[in-house]
């Protein structure tokens, strides 16, 4: 392996594990030219990626984690609905909130 290859590891988050991560997928890229790493399409999908998403990266020691930046809206969309509010919910907390502030200016 020369000094431009670097081994890019993919974790993926596993709920199951309480925010640990477990070791997916493991292949070698190169970088290129501004230092410009491709992505292999391996890593694409098992990240679900499509073109324009954005990724997180974070540096350690060890080498970079690479993470999907979930889209809110796309997941508002979507993703899983798991809750539901009625409007009245929605307008309590709104006045529950509102006595806050005004008893705290007073």
């Amino acid at each position: 392996m020369d000094q431009f290859t670097r081994i890019i590891i993919i974790y993926l988050n596993n709920s199951n594990l309480s925010g640990e991560w477990i070791l997916k997928l493991r292949v070698e890229a190169k970088i290129g030219k501004k230092y410009a790493i491709y992505l292999p399409r391996e890593v694409v999908r098992a990240l679900g990626l499509r073109e324009g998403d954005r990724i997180s990266l974070t540096v350690s020691e060890k080498g970079i984690l690479i993470e999907k930046v979930e889209d809110p809206i796309r997941l508002a969309i979507e993703g899983d609905k798991f809750a539901s509010i009625k409007p009245e919910q929605v307008e309590g907390a709104s006045l529950s909130e509102q006595e806050k502030y005004i008893k705290d200016t007073t």
